[in-house]
């Protein structure tokens, strides 16, 4: 019988898993996103991808590094299996075509980047995301050409499918005509961030967070959902704040404000072993300390090689150019922390298997690896690998599902609503500090809003996640309780039941 997978998300997690697909099993793998994979959020990674494969590196600092980052809630076998498999993955990149920066000797070369104490981060000269998703948008065609792939572009996730409580498929809706379509077979989500609930993000638009959160109004465990990376160098657009890649101060660049009129460079001064690579909550929180007194806080990228300025930080010049009207090559850009990553997300464990059987999550909409903060250069590590991994346990799995044997209803399609209310309210709420009053203001403001039951409810959960986190830990700082608390080394888990939230904590070994 042929085994039929759904992965929802084409990115770099969603062809990851699809490629492993299609070329170990006999499996028909059916592709679902709102747009070609040329326009994923996977395109605008910057700043490159982890493997120790330098000098004096190891799997095990890796391993310990990321966890440090984490605040120890990282999954321990998750994380160690994804490290150990790094340097195979750079391999095989390698040998698909991803133009590395190599040394003299032709091997790839590595730098430096937040929170890590050697040079660990394989890079590109200009944008290793979409770099990396060229190689795997090129391998993907062969499979597509001998139909074990299946593209459903501009087709949108709207509900799982379930038989005697295993997901049987996926309910999907086109985008332009609202045609609804039933697809029968296990299903991976790599439907990434939930940028569209907070909005101002560095990430896509188009990840609006609605999949999220129509799993979780469905009964689907999420865990962490309180932590938030806030980058520390974004430079404020309308509407989106645009990364300015780890990668510029890994390659020199300097923080600092104009203090009785003279440069201040305060990382450097506070923080003498690693500076301006320091783990990215506590650069964005010392830059918000000064923002608050009154401090423009700039990156100072002039005076580097030039070099540089025309390889490896090609497309930073040319994106401050472009969109700001600033020349990074002669004046300082003005930074700000913005909203980054997401690390929390659904529950899976190291196989990437959620506790609903037949549902399965990778990249950043999945939870194990980067505890309370993420460590520069593990996303897109985390991504193929999660994707990977969440393959290899559908095909080890014995559950399949017979094309056509689920005759279910199609769900109702979501009504039109704005998310701008919502967003400002989220982003006031669930910044780089946070206190009681202002999440208990923020989940009566969302119970008030006129959005659906599957926004309202999701948002909540994220709001009672940080309200019930009584302590300070990685990206997650309350005003009102500053300090790590040991007791609180656990993370936490919501779930949705018959519309209540049900939240808990989950010990870590």
């Amino acid at each position: 019988m042929n085994r039929n997978v759904v992965i929802i998300g084409c990115g770099v997690a969603g062809l990851s898993a699809a490629l492993q697909l299609a070329r170990k099993s006999a499996c028909t793998v059916h592709l679902v996103s709102d747009m070609m994979s040329e326009r994923s959020q996977s395109c605008l990674a910057e700043g490159g991808i982890n493997a120790a494969i330098g000098p004096g590196d190891s799997a095990e600092l890796h391993c310990e590094e990321t966890m440090k980052t984490g605040c120890g809630l990282a999954d321990t076998e998750a994380l160690t299996a994804m490290v150990s498999a790094a340097p195979d993955i750079i391999r095989e990149l390698d040998e698909w075509g991803v133009p590395f920066v190599k040394r003299t000797n032709h091997s790839v070369s590595v730098r430096r980047m937040g929170g890590q104490t050697c040079a660990r981060t394989a890079y590109t000269e200009n944008g290793i995301g979409r770099q990396i998703m060229d190689v795997l948008i090129q391998q993907a065609r062969k499979y597509e050409s001998e139909g074990k792939i299946l593209c459903y572009v501009n087709w949108t996730f709207r509900a799982l499918a379930k038989q005697d409580g295993c997901v049987c498929g996926a309910w999907l809706e086109h985008l332009d005509t609202r045609e609804m379509r039933f697809v029968p077979g296990q299903v991976i989500m790599a439907c990434g961030g939930l940028n569209g609930f907070f909005g101002n993000a560095t990430g896509s638009t188009v990840n609006t967070g609605i999949a999220a959160a129509l799993l979780f109004a469905d009964g689907v465990l999420f865990s962490n959902l309180e932590f938030i990376q806030f980058h520390p160098t974004t430079l404020r657009l309308k509407g989106k704040n645009l990364l300015i890649s780890e990668s510029a101060r890994s390659d020199g660049g300097r923080l600092f404000v104009l203090r009785d009129g003279k440069p201040y460079y305060f990382m450097e001064e506070k923080y003498p072993e690693l500076g301006n690579l320091m783990p990215r909550d506590v650069v964005s929180r010392e830059e918000y300390s000064l923002i608050k007194q009154g401090f423009q806080v700039y990156l100072d990228l002039r005076g580097l090689p030039a070099k540089t300025y025309e390889t490896t930080l090609a497309g930073i010049v040319s994106d401050c150019v472009l969109f700001a009207g600033i020349h990074p090559t002669k004046e300082p850009i003005p930074v700000e922390p913005g909203i980054h990553y997401f690390m929390g997300g659904i529950q899976v464990d190291k196989s990437h298997r959620s506790p609903v059987k037949g549902l399965y999550a990778a990249g950043e909409c999945a939870c194990q690896y980067h505890g309370a903060n993420r460590l520069g250069g593990n996303s897109l590590l985390g991504a193929i690998h999660g994707g990977k991994t969440a393959a290899e346990a559908v095909l080890r799995s014995e559950f399949s599902i017979p094309n056509g044997s689920f005759e279910g209803k199609p769900p109702v399609p979501l009504r039109h609503f704005r998310m701008e209310p919502l967003q400002s309210v989220m982003r006031a709420a669930m910044g780089l500090e946070r206190s009681k009053g202002q999440l208990e203001n923020a989940l009566d403001a969302v119970e008030k809003m006129s959005v659906p039951d599957e926004v309202r409810l999701f948002s909540r959960a994220i709001l009672l996640s940080a309200l019930n986190r009584t302590e300070s830990r990685g990206s997650h700082f309350r005003s009102d309780y500053p300090n790590c608390d040991p007791a609180m080394r656990k993370s936490s888990v919501v779930q949705c039941c018959d519309g209540e939230i049900r939240f808990g904590w989950e010990e870590k070994s």
